[in-house]
């Protein structure tokens, strides 16, 4: 009811009422109502048994040869037989290994080893535990194949127990009954076929999911240790190398435990390789293509050098193609062996030595190689000392003894003065940086050294791992990169990418780049490497994750740092592949397609916006954004843009007719009004640019260009008339002034033959006779030096004929004479 003193409801806002409640009454009132009413839960059927239905009696003869020709059919095809081979040739291998590699853990575990052998073992676990999983899921999607097959099976069994029911002994043949025995015998043959296949599958999948729960349980075990070694790396977990506690083995038991794990590894080694013996000629492929590669490109780099001696770094890195194949191929290694033992990736560790060495000597300065092969040393020594970890007061020893060299070798680089010599080659403050990190490095191994001695070996191991491992990473990165810099340098140069006109143009730039690229990539490596031997890149990973997961949420939407992140890195990467496919195209692409003057502008053009359109949608997306929330939202957003930002919509509109339609082009000379004459330099989105004969430049709105009157001097070719008026007293011959007019246009090199100069006598003036030399020229740019030029020679040419020219008369206002290549803008009247 209305209030007293309540104005009444408007006559449109009682109807809308009036509307909605018949619409309620009509439509949702029987709804509301039944939703009002009790619901009781659902009646469940009783379950009914399908009986199946028989065969007819003249079809049994033609249906039980159908099911003999099926039966075999789902025989093969359910057969596991290659599958169980395969698996149970292996599964033994592994089991030895799974034996060997749990031994070897059991015998390490109590020697407290390094975090980087736990790191170890528990990817060797990790990686075995993959494998058995790779072959449960394959039985298992091979047992459940066989019991659909089997369920069929018994489908078809009840039809032809059904038909032989139904069959009345009575007037039917006895071959159809036979027939028909026959058919449920075959059936039931099949089916114990297909059981034992499952009983087969299923006794191997119990035998893998017990080496599965092995591998779970050692690897669990494996993560607590490490998250126990890391909490209490501040907590001494060995004795002091001078107690007597530490030296209770004899020599003859250290020599028994190193006896025992060396057969343990070698019997673990020889069995791996014999099930990847197919591999090996493999790796000595790829060794051999890559030695003859790389005695070719040393070859061209050779006849290189010759010509263009800036290219000696390219031609160092290939200066030993057998060091850098072998080197190359050994990092292929874990491909090639995938999952291998923790004895083949310590021989091929030291396998990497000495050419890694070999490549680097030549990289290098001189002063820096004894560090480096000494740092090479100290990584074998490194991968030796796995060997002896299980005699826990040898591994020390020989712990100590290495770190006492690195702090002595560090302190020597110092004092000799090597370093200094960088000074040669390097900056000043470069050579300062380095000898401070050399006294920090003595500093560091000092320190691992005294901790180890005093038993915290956990602690030695962690600092001396960054330290040492920090060095590993920089110098096979540092190869990697010299080596990867080279094949840039050297493709740059075949034959395949140098007839390319991006390369031909932007050979150095694009080596630039690369190296660039290739330089950050080995940095970022390099300090992940460098946390890594830390122990602290699985914190800052967890913590970084963490931060990056923590949403805000908005209502229903949640939004984190990582799906900001995702959305910057979205539309950077868009914004770097629009620049590089624009860059191929305008390089490679449409000077060999020869496309109209302003097509391919437009077409880059389009391209950036399509990929910017897809870079956007995807960024969207990578923020969590529903995009059929954002259609709606878009929709609802254009609505009011097309009423509050008309003028911006009508710009846009117009910036892609001009791309489309081409009306005006980039490099066009147009003319918009009086003022604004000059080149088109840009087509924007929302504007375009237009340098006027001053040099500024005009920001036209794209509105103007379509709505507008423009006078588009260049839209077909880029002829020019060029039209020079002349007065000779009264008295000369015409004819001959139009001849000289004539001769002194043909005589230009700059004016085109077609259209053909034309000379006019355009009528008698007060005291002179009036005549206009058109002519034509195609160098658009140039025109009013070339009417200078006219000018010039044909005062020459009337003077030299006895013609002097008359006091100059007022001609014809013409346009501004400039030229685009100054900004200028000049109007082009056509000769009816």
């Amino acid at each position: 009811m209305r209030a007293a003193g309540e104005p009444p409801a408007p006559p449109g806002v009682v109807c809308l009422w009036g509307y909605c409640i018949v619409v309620w009454l009509t439509i949702l009132a029987p709804f509301a109502a039944r939703a009002q009413e009790p619901t009781a839960p659902p009646a469940t059927p009783a379950p009914t048994a399908t009986a199946a239905q028989p065969v007819p009696l003249p079809e049994i003869a033609k249906r039980a040869d159908e099911l003999a020709v099926y039966l075999q059919q789902v025989e093969d095809r359910s057969d596991p037989t290659a599958v169980l081979r395969e698996i149970e040739t292996d599964l033994p291998t592994l089991t030895d290994r799974l034996n060997g590699l749990r031994e070897h853990t059991a015998r390490v575990l109590p020697a407290r080893p390094s975090l980087q052998l736990i790191d170890e073992l528990a990817d060797q676990w990790q990686g075995l535990q993959a494998t058995l999983a790779g072959w449960d899921t394959t039985i298992t999607a091979r047992a459940t194949q066989l019991d659909k097959e089997m369920q069929g099976l018994d489908e078809l069994q009840a039809v032809w127990r059904a038909t032989r029911d139904a069959t009345p002994r009575a007037g039917t043949p006895p071959t159809v009954i036979e027939r028909i025995n026959s058919t449920l015998v075959l059936i039931q043959a099949t089916r114990k076929q297909l059981d034992a296949y499952r009983q087969r599958l299923l006794v191997l999948q119990d035998r893998i999911i017990q080496l599965s729960a092995l591998c779970r349980d050692q690897f669990a075990q494996l993560k607590e240790y490490r998250r126990d070694a890391v909490g209490r790396l501040l907590v001494r977990d060995s004795l002091p190398v001078w107690a007597p506690e530490r030296w209770s083995l004899s020599w003859a038991q250290m020599h028994d435990v190193l006896r025992t794990q060396s057969s343990a590894a070698l019997s673990s080694l020889r069995d791996y390789l014999s099930t990847q013996a197919a591999r090996i000629p493999l790796q000595l492929f790829v060794f051999v293509v890559l030695v003859v590669a790389w005695r070719r490109a040393h070859q061209r780099t050779e006849r290189w050098l010759a010509e263009d001696t800036s290219l000696s770094n390219v031609a160092a890195v290939f200066e030993h193609p057998i060091s850098s194949a072998l080197l190359l191929t050994l990092l292929c290694s874990p491909w090639i062996y995938p999952q291998a033992p923790i004895q083949l990736r310590t021989i091929i560790r030291i396998a990497f030595v000495p050419p890694l060495l070999r490549v680097v000597d030549r990289l290098v300065d001189p002063p820096l190689r004894p560090g480096m092969y000494l740092l090479g040393a100290f990584f074998v020594a490194d991968q030796l000392r796995v060997v002896v970890a299980p005699i826990a007061a040898l591994e020390q020893t020989l712990f100590i003894v290495e770190m006492m060299i690195g702090a002595i070798a560090s302190l020597w680089m110092v004092r000799s003065g090597r370093l200094s010599r960088l000074a040669d080659h390097m900056a000043p403050r470069t050579v300062t940086w380095i000898e401070r990190a050399a006294r920090l490095l003595a500093g560091f191994f000092a320190f691992a050294a005294l901790a180890a001695a005093l038993g915290f070996m956990q602690l030695a191991h962690v600092v001396a791992g960054a330290v040492l491992g920090s060095g590993y990473a920089a110098m096979l990165l540092f190869a990697i990169e010299r080596l990867a810099e080279g094949l840039w340098a050297y493709a740059l140069r075949t034959r395949a990418l140098r007839g390319l006109r991006a390369v031909q143009r932007h050979r150095a730039f694009l080596q630039a780049r690369g190296e660039w690229v290739l330089a950050w990539v080995a940095t970022l490596l390099w300090w992940v490497a460098v946390l890594n031997s830390a122990q602290l890149l699985d914190p800052i990973v967890d913590t970084a994750r963490a931060v990056l997961g923590a949403q805000l949420s908005i209502g229903n939407f949640k939004l984190s740092l990582g799906n900001v992140l995702a959305f910057v890195i979205s539309i950077w990467l868009s914004v770097l592949t629009s620049r590089f496919l624009r860059f191929i195209l305008e390089e490679d692409v449409y000077p060999r397609l020869h496309l109209g003057r302003g097509l391919p502008y437009a077409l880059s053009n389009i391209l950036h916006y399509t990929i910017l359109l897809l870079g956007f949608i995807a960024a969207l997306a990578a923020i969590g954004l529903d995009i059929d929330r954002f259609t709606i939202l878009a929709g609802a957003f254009g609505v009011g843009v097309g009423f509050g930002m008309q003028n911006i919509v009508n710009n846009f509109i117009s910036g892609l007719i001009l791309l489309f339609e081409r009306p005006i082009k980039v490099g066009d000379v147009v003319q918009i009004d009086t003022t604004t004459q000059g080149e088109v330099r840009r087509i924007g989105i929302r504007s375009s640019t237009v340098r006027t004969a001053e040099g500024a430049e005009v920001i036209v709105p794209n509105a103007r260009l379509i709505s507008d009157p423009v006078i588009n001097w260049t839209f077909s070719d880029r002829m020019r008339r060029i039209d020079l008026n002349i007065s000779v007293p009264y008295g000369t011959d015409p004819e001959r002034a139009l001849e000289l007019l004539r001769s002194v246009a043909g005589g230009n090199p700059r004016i085109v033959e077609d259209p053909s100069p034309v000379a006019l006598f355009m009528g008698f003036g007060a005291n002179t006779l009036d005549f206009q030399l058109r002519a034509w020229t195609d160098r658009f740019e140039e025109w009013v030096v070339i009417r200078s030029e006219l000018a010039i020679t044909v005062n020459r040419a009337l003077s030299g004929a006895g013609i002097l020219p008359s006091s100059p008369r007022q001609d014809a206002p013409q346009p501004a004479a400039v030229t685009p290549a100054e900004g200028g803008v000049a109007q082009r009247r056509q000769d009816s």
